[in-house]
């Protein structure tokens, strides 16, 4: 599976070689395989490599900016939107998790880069994801039916995880016109978890 996935709305018929006759792509959507890259992402700052570091600074931050850079004279041409899938791990940690929040907070940054940069054609913004459930939406041979803890679903402001279709209304609205003015930021969709204080008693 390649690192990273692109996504584009089109306005156009399709050719024979699959590529659209006159193709006005109007979105990019850069994402990764979450759950998969989550699994892997955890390993001692002592024992890290530097070619695992290096690994997911290009799979997450490269593969990102590579996509946006072969994208860009399409978008600017149909005045389209860049979302760029980050993680709530970018501005909140767990122990050992330091390539994964450094390629996330990285995304982030590129995102306001990008921004400024290619403003006023092309909007660009960055999704947080917080726990979404993926498992119950999975391909057939690792579907598996998810009963959440009461503990689970309430440490969360909203009562519940997240789902795949929260990301998607998402991305629907900020490559929306109605998100016409919206750029440049980065859109914690986590129930509110980043946002709550949680202590020890």
């Amino acid at each position: 599976m390649s690192p990273a996935s692109a996504t584009s709305k089109r306005r156009s018929r399709r050719s024979s070689n699959g590529i659209g006759e006159g193709t006005r792509p109007t979105a990019l959507i850069c994402s990764y395989p979450m759950r998969a890259l989550l699994i892997r992402s955890t390993a001692r700052s002592s024992s890290l490599s530097s070619k695992k570091w290096q690994a997911w600074q290009d799979s997450h931050v490269t593969g990102a900016f590579l996509m946006v850079r072969a994208a860009v004279p399409l978008l600017r041409q149909s005045k389209g939107s860049i979302v760029i899938m980050a993680s709530t791990r970018a501005i909140q940690s767990e122990p050992d998790t330091e390539a994964y929040a450094a390629a996330k907070g990285a995304l982030c940054a590129l995102t306001h880069a990008l921004a400024i940069s290619l403003g006023p054609d092309i909007r660009v913004n960055a999704i947080l994801p917080g726990w979404i459930e993926t498992r119950p939406w999975a391909k057939a041979q690792t579907r598996e039916a998810v009963e959440h803890r009461a503990i689970d679903r309430e440490q969360h402001p909203v009562g519940r995880v997240g789902e795949p279709a929260d990301i998607a209304a998402t991305v629907l609205f900020l490559a929306s016109d109605g998100a016409g003015f919206i750029t440049g930021q980065q859109i914690a969709v986590d129930g509110g978890m980043t946002r709550k204080m949680i202590y020890a008693h």
